[in-house]
């Protein structure tokens, strides 16, 4: 059964999901963080060492060209496609 937005759970899908905070959830699910609380991710947005572990939005810690992606929505909406067409 999908979980409500804001709370912890799977969705139809059985994919974990995780919709308030981003240390909480990182540390909850024993993910590497960097100082911020965001999770680094590699280009195709899976966590180093954790092969289909992907990681998206607030939580992710992405750069291009060197410089970190900042929190907005266009830039999860992009990564969003990214990690379907990667999955």
């Amino acid at each position: 059964t999908a979980q409500p937005y804001g709370s912890r759970g799977t969705d139809p899908t059985g994919v974990g999901n995780h919709n308030r905070g981003r240390e909480p959830a990182a540390t909850a699910w024993g993910l590497p963080t960097d100082r911020g609380g965001r999770v680094p991710v590699e280009p195709t947005l899976e966590v180093p060492g954790l092969p289909g572990v992907y990681v998206i939005g607030d939580l992710a810690h992405s750069e291009e060209k060197g410089a970190t992606l900042p929190m907005v929505a266009p830039v999860a909406t992009q990564q969003g496609t990214t990690a379907a067409r990667n999955i």
